[in-house]
């Protein structure tokens, strides 16, 4: 009995002892499996972290991009041309620089081109003037070839000018004020010869004529804005009304004939020359003008700091007072056939006008709350 106790008890201890067993494999793989699981979610942690962070840097890239391109647009904006609700918004204060092209009358070169010589009689000779009879007592030669008159360059029939200016504009969004300085000069020419029709041309006279008139004056102009719905054109920024008064306090007419030089011994060639030059003469005569000026102006921004203005004008200036030394230029001195000879040189001249005007910003002022 007391064997099989043992027995008994021994085998309670290997059951037992089994059962620890299998206690401690299963502890140990559950501890394998948590092991295994806490290092499966810190991988994920991990991994979402690193998404996460990519993505990060994915938006951040972006948002460069979109600044960037943002900064191009407007960049862009400037180039083109500001937006009509912003451009102006406050006072701005440009200088510039402008060119003009004008067609148009200036009865005063009209007058002038009248009074060219159109024939032998026009500059006081005739066919036979200092005609030489044969003389063989005195040894003379005879020169009793007919004289004969032909234009070589005759004179343009219009009037075109090219002034310059400088200027200063005050822009606001309602208008425009301007100061400018004003320069113009025009000349005219008219050739022609005289010389004996059996001769060869080494034996003719040259004659040249020329007309020039200059002016220099200050303007003044006020330009309101056209709204859109009554006047605009694509590209542009800004349409005006103008007008402009101007006075001039220096405007020069003058005119000069130059005689070709003859050999000394011809005498007739001498002869005719001075003939000729008794005929003609020169003048000059400093006077003064006022002007006006009506029309319509554009502008267009195409930087930051620089507008293109052009304008299509009717231009009128009347021109007086001619001083020439102790008096006045007289209408006989253009013209010795003008109806009113000894009237003093007065005339109104009417152009069309197109101009063209770079205008560079210097500064912008804030607006007055």
């Amino acid at each position: 009995q007391t064997v099989d106790t043992q027995q008994t008890v021994d085998t309670q201890q290997t059951v037992d002892t089994q059962q620890t067993a299998d206690t401690q494999q299963t502890a140990d793989t559950q501890q394998t499996a948590d092991t295994q699981q806490a290092a499966d979610t810190q991988q994920a942690v991990d991994t979402q972290q690193a998404v996460d962070t990519t993505q990060q840097a994915v938006d951040t890239t972006q948002q460069a991009v979109d600044t960037q391109q943002q900064e191009n647009d407007i960049s862009l904006d400037n180039l083109d041309h500001l937006s009509k609700d912003d451009d102006f918004s406050q006072p701005q204060f440009y200088l510039g620089a402008g060119v003009a092209l004008t067609l148009g009358g200036i009865p005063v070169v009209s007058d002038w081109i009248k009074s060219q010589p159109g024939a032998l009689e026009d500059i006081g000779l005739t066919a036979t003037t200092g005609i030489i009879l044969p003389d063989t007592l005195n040894s003379v030669e005879a020169d009793t070839a007919n004289l004969v008159y032909r234009i070589r360059e005759e004179t343009e029939p219009f009037n075109m000018t090219i002034p310059i200016s400088l200027n200063g504009s005050m822009i606001t969004k309602r208008g425009m004020n301007s100061i400018s300085l004003l320069f113009f000069t025009t000349g005219k020419n008219f050739q022609s010869s005289v010389f004996a029709g059996s001769d060869s041309l080494s034996r003719n006279i040259n004659l040249r004529q020329s007309l020039r008139f200059t002016s220099f004056s200050v303007e003044m102009g006020i330009s309101r804005e056209i709204p859109d719905q009554y006047f605009s054109i694509d590209g542009f920024d800004k349409n005006y009304f103008t007008s402009v008064i101007g006075f001039s306090p220096f405007a020069r007419l003058s005119t000069s004939y130059n005689i070709s030089d003859v050999p000394e011994n011809d005498l007739r060639l001498n002869e005719i020359r001075d003939s000729v030059m008794l005929y003609q003469n020169d003048i000059t005569g400093n006077g003064i003008a006022f002007s006006w000026k009506f029309g319509l102006s554009t502008i267009r921004s195409f930087s930051n700091s620089s507008d293109l203005k052009i304008g299509l004008y009717y231009s009128g200036s009347y021109y007086s007072r001619f001083r020439n030394g102790d008096g006045y230029l007289k209408n006989s001195d253009i013209n010795t056939s003008a109806d009113k000879k000894d009237d003093r040189v007065s005339f109104v001249s009417n152009r069309f006008e197109i101009k063209v005007t770079l205008l560079n910003l210097m500064n912008r002022f804030k607006s007055e709350p």
